[in-house]
């Protein structure tokens, strides 16, 4: 699958990277040169620096040839401008934009777009953690979902996230400490300690 990444940001870098260890073909979009230093080494895929709502920056990532795009930079409307021009002038049908704010989501899904919002995850992750219930949960995003799921494994303890053994289709979303304080996983060479839960996340069939 051809995917464009819109944003190298922590989200960008971790989703380009394990796109691209994958097998898929990735190119990422910053206007910020510099922001593609934070592309590890495991990353060989194609980087454009500029502006993408600029056409040639969209055709140079390849977006003829594209599969799918995902808009993950900070700013939520650069997002959602970003992925209306993809779907709409360039045809790509498979669009996600990330969006923290929590409210205008539903608006956006309303209009066709996927969104993934993380406060939403961030939210529901803590309450599941506060109650002590256990966490498996499904989250839809536009005409999909995603699963959530935490497990806990004695082996892992002294681990370092990437190296944690993952189903199908499974990414690290998540560790949840022994004091039930949740941290996104952008550190892949964070180490897992005693006690601690993983959260992970994979499409839903």
């Amino acid at each position: 699958m051809n995917v464009i990444i819109v944003g190298c940001t922590k989200v960008g870098v971790i989703l380009a990277t394990d796109l691209y260890v994958a097998g898929h073909q990735v190119a990422v979009i910053d206007n910020d040169h510099n922001a593609f230093s934070n592309l590890p080494k495991a990353y060989n895929g194609i980087t454009v620096e500029g502006v993408a709502m600029d056409i040639s920056v969209l055709e140079k990532a390849g977006i003829f040839e594209s599969d799918a795009l995902v808009a993950v930079t900070e700013d939520d409307n650069f997002n959602i401008v970003v992925a209306q021009l993809a779907k709409r002038k360039f045809g790509v049908s498979n669009v996600v934009a990330r969006i923290v704010d929590s409210v205008r989501e539903n608006f956006y899904q309303e209009l066709g777009l996927k969104t993934v919002c993380p406060t939403n995850i961030e939210s529901a992750t803590i309450f599941n953690t506060v109650t002590g219930e256990a966490f498996d949960e499904l989250v839809e995003f536009g005409n999909r979902k995603a699963r959530f799921v935490t497990r806990e494994d004695s082996s892992w303890t002294g681990k370092m996230v990437c190296d944690i053994p993952l189903f199908k289709g499974e990414l690290v979303y998540a560790v949840i400490d022994a004091d039930g304080e949740i941290e996104l996983a952008y550190d892949r060479s964070r180490i897992i300690m005693s006690g601690e839960k993983v959260v992970f996340t994979s499409l839903a069939d």
